[in-house]
C-alpha cells in the first residue's frame, strides 16, 4: 500500500501544480493566499491522499477516497489561493480536468491491460508532467495576451457536456470489459462521447485564441495611445516651463523702456500675452498625462458641439499611465458617443484623491433612463454600444487596484464611477 500511497501523492502534487499554473499564468487569476486557510486545506487534502492507505483495510474504499482527494485538490485548493469573481469556475475546471485525464488514463490502461494501481498513477502523473512542461514552454514562448477570467466567459453547459461525456465514456469502458456487453454499442457510445468532448474542447481553444488576439490588438492600440498622450504631456511640461521663463523677455522690455521705445514695448508685451494665453493648459488635474488626455478628448468632443469639464484632482504618480488611459479614454469615448444626439451638451469629470486612493466619475446626459442590472447595461443594443464599449477593460483595470466600478442612470443622466486604492 505504501507504493500506491506515494504514487497517488505524487500524482496529486503534479496535478495541483499543473492546475495552478494554468489558472494563474495562462488564464490570469491572481494569487491571493490566505495563509491559515491554505495551510489547513493543504494538510487536509494531503491527509486524504495518504492516511486512508494506512488506516482503512477495504482497498476499494481507499481508492475511492484517494480519487476524491485528487478531485478536491484540483477543485478546492485553487479556490483557496486564487482570486476570481466567479468561484464556481474552479469547480468546473477541476471536475473537467480530472474527468478528461481519468478518461485518457482509462483508455491507456485498458488498451495496455494495466491493472496495478501504482502503474496507473504513474501514467497519470506522466501525462500531467508532459502537459505541465508543454504549458510552461507555451507560456514563456507565447505571442499572445492572457485573457483574464477566460473560464468565466465559457457557458457552463460546455463544462457539463464534457463532464457527462467523460463519465459516460469511462462507464462504457468498464462495461466493455464484460463479455456479455455489446461491443458495437460500446464503440458507438465511445465515438459519440469523444465527439462531444472534442467539439467542446475545440470551442474553448478557439475562443481562447480569439480572445487572446483581440486583447493583444487592444493592448497594442492602447500602447499607441499612451505614447501619443505622453508626447502631449511632455509638450505641456515644456510649454509650462516656457511660461515661467520671463527673464529674456523682461530684459528686452527693460531695454525698450530705457530707450523710450514705448510703442515697441507695448507691441512686445502684447505678443507675450498672446503666447502665454496660447500655452495655458485647458485642464489642471494634477497629473500631466491626464491633462493631455482630457485636453485631446475635449478637442475631439468640440467637433460634435460637446464640452468636457473637469473638477477635482488626480494623483500625479500613483496610477500607471496605461491604467489611467484605459479608465479616462474609454469613459470619455462612451460618454461623448452616447450624448452626440443631445448636443450641445456637457460631459462632466469629477475626481477626488487622498492618501488611500481616488475616485473618478464621468457623467453625461441621456434622453431616457438606461436599465442597469448587476452593474451591466441591459436596456438595448444601442445603449450597450454607446455606453458598454470598454467597460470590461475599465473593470479589469479597477481590479488591479482592488477597486470598483459602479454604473448608475437616471431619466436624464448616466454616470460611471471608478474607485482605485493605492
Amino acid at each position: 500500500m505504501l507504493i500506491e500511497c506515494i504514487s497517488y501523492l505524487f500524482k496529486n502534487i503534479v496535478g495541483t501544480v499543473f492546475v495552478l499554473f494554468i489558472l494563474n499564468k495562462l488564464i490570469g487569476y491572481k494569487v491571493q493566499v490566505k495563509k491559515v486557510a491554505t495551510a489547513i486545506s493543504a494538510l487536509v487534502l494531503v491527509a486524504m491522499s495518504t492516511v486512508p492507505f494506512f488506516i482503512i483495510k477495504d482497498t476499494e474504499l481507499v481508492l475511492i477516497l484517494a480519487d476524491l482527494s485528487t478531485l478536491a485538490l484540483f477543485s478546492l485548493f485553487p479556490y483557496c489561493i486564487l482570486k476570481s469573481t466567479k468561484k464556481k469556475t474552479f469547480f468546473f475546471f477541476g471536475f473537467i480536468l480530472n474527468s478528461v485525464l481519468d478518461l485518457i488514463v482509462s483508455v491507456i490502461s485498458t488498451t495496455a491491460k494495466i491493472t496495478l494501481e501504482a502503474a496507473v498513477n504513474c501514467i497519470y502523473a506522466g501525462i500531467l508532467s508532459v502537459l505541465l512542461i508543454i504549458v510552461i514552454i507555451i507560456y514563456y514562448k507565447r505571442d499572445f495576451v492572457v485573457p483574464v477570467d477566460f473560464f468565466e466567459s465559457i457557458p457552463p453547459l460546455f463544462y457539463i457536456v464534457i463532464l457527462v461525456a467523460s463519465v459516460a465514456t469511462q462507464y462504457t469502458l468498464t462495461l466493455a470489459q464484460d463479455a456479455t456487453f455489446f461491443v458495437d454499442v460500446a464503440q458507438l457510445l465511445l465515438v459519440i462521447a469523444a465527439g462531444f468532448i472534442l467539439v467542446c474542447l475545440s470551442y474553448m481553444v478557439f475562443k481562447y485564441i480569439t480572445v487572446s488576439l483581440k486583447e493583444k490588438d487592444s493592448l497594442e492600440q492602447l500602447d499607441m495611445q499612451i505614447k501619443h498622450y505622453e508626447e502631449l504631456a511632455e509638450k505641456n511640461r515644456d510649454i509650462r516651463r516656457f511660461r515661467h521663463d520671463f527673464k529674456n523677455n523682461m530684459y528686452m522690455l527693460g531695454v525698450m523702456l530705457e530707450e523710450n521705445r514705448i510703442a515697441d514695448a507695448k507691441e512686445h508685451l502684447s505678443k507675450m500675452n498672446v503666447e502665454i494665453k496660447e500655452t495655458e493648459s485647458k485642464f489642471a488635474t494634477g497629473n500631466y498625462f491626464a491633462d493631455a488626455l482630457i485636453a485631446h478628448k475635449a478637442d475631439e468632443a468640440l467637433k460634435s458641439n460637446i464640452q468636457i469639464t473637469f473638477s477635482g484632482s488626480l494623483s500625479p504618480d500613483k496610477i500607471h499611465n496605461s491604467d489611467l488611459c484605459t479608465i479616462l479614454a474609454n469613459s470619455l469615448d462612451n460618454a461623448v458617443r452616447a450624448c452626440t444626439a443631445l448636443a450641445p451638451c456637457t460631459v462632466n469629470i469629477n475626481a477626488t484623491t487622498n492618501e488611500k486612493g481616488c475616485t473618478v466619475t464621468v457623467t453625461n446626459p441621456v434622453s431616457k433612463k438606461i436599465e442597469i442590472k448587476n452593474n451591466t447595461i441591459k436596456t438595448s443594443k444601442k445603449d450597450t454600444e454607446n455606453h458598454g464599449f470598454g467597460i470590461a477593460n475599465i473593470k479589469r483595470t479597477a481590479q488591479k487596484y482592488d477597486g470598483f466600478v459602479t454604473l448608475n442612470s437616471t431619466d436624464s443622466e448616466f454616470s460611471i464611477k471608478v474607485g482605485l486604492l493605492f
